[in-house]
């Protein structure tokens, strides 16, 4: 969503957005980078002992602000947040098999799977 933001491409057809990403991977962006790629080394190895997650923002953040022994603080919602509907609500069998090929490390590592997706 946040790469066709300026267009609304992912909004008027978001499977089809999905679909010619994965078959078209920008090779080398950001953000498609698979996220352990910045947090493991290159045997695969963890780097932190602590991980955060964007659905648990604040829970997260209170909790490393502790561990460390610095006060927290109430975050806000960011610039860039989206309004969608429900992750899962955007999948079909395709693409869950898809994005678990192209993540299957990450998915792994941070325990994610696709219950729910239709």
């Amino acid at each position: 969503s946040f790469m066709t933001r300026d267009k609304g491409e992912f909004d008027s057809n978001p499977r089809g957005v999905m679909r010619h990403l994965l078959t078209n991977p920008p090779h080398g962006h950001l953000l498609f980078k698979p996220q352990h790629t910045f947090i493991t080394d290159e045997t695969g190895v963890l780097l932190t002992d602590a991980i955060g997650r964007v659905e648990e923002m604040q829970r997260s953040y209170d909790a490393i602000c502790a561990r460390i022994g610095i006060p927290s603080a109430k975050l806000e919602q960011g610039v860039n947040a989206s309004r969608h509907q429900d992750y899962r609500s955007y999948y079909n069998p395709s693409l869950v098999d898809g994005v678990a090929a192209l993540y299957a490390r990450d998915l792994e590592l941070f325990g994610y799977a696709f219950e729910g997706a239709v």
